[in-house]
């Protein structure tokens, strides 16, 4: 009994107490040169996690729809179903009258595609048709007082 308990003391024990861990976490998503992002290991999960918020979407289980969708986002989506999470994220938020993050989202889809724009049926829905016209304006606006900005600027090179 005694060596049982020196082995377990000498190799199970610091063993256990380091806390050493069998699951890797996800690596961050890496971005390639034509602005695509690798999905490596953990894009086919999120493609998963994707589909089945929007299918919580569809059933109106908006709550667990919208935690499907962050999490599919953090875990590494290519940029253009980012853009469908964050779409479908702001529909969520203007239907439970969170304006300010159904705008936030809207500005994360346009800022991952500035050339996204609603169906024709979506644009015309009455909560948040109205918010994606006005976050798409501003950018436009922001936009032309930017190019505005700097076409006075001159640059030499000495």
């Amino acid at each position: 009994m005694g060596n049982s308990l020196r082995v377990l003391t000498r190799w199970f024990i610091p063993l256990f107490i380091s806390g050493c861990s069998l699951t890797q976490p996800n690596p961050a998503p890496v971005i390639d040169s034509g602005g695509r992002q690798n999905q490596g290991a953990g894009g086919y999960r999120a493609d998963q996690i994707l589909q089945t918020g929007l299918r919580q979407y569809d059933r109106a289980q908006y709550t667990r729809a919208a935690s499907s969708l962050q999490q599919a986002i953090y875990r590494g989506l290519t940029l253009k179903r980012q853009v469908i999470a964050h779409k479908h994220l702001a529909f969520i938020y203007c239907i439970s009258n969170r304006v300010s993050q159904c705008r936030a989202e809207f500005r994360n889809a346009l800022g991952l595609d500035p050339r996204f724009d609603l169906a024709p049926a979506e644009a015309g829905h009455p909560q948040w048709g109205p918010v994606f016209r006005s976050v798409k304006a501003s950018r436009r606006k922001s936009a032309s007082h930017e190019a505005a900005a700097f076409s006075g600027v001159r640059f030499s090179v000495a």
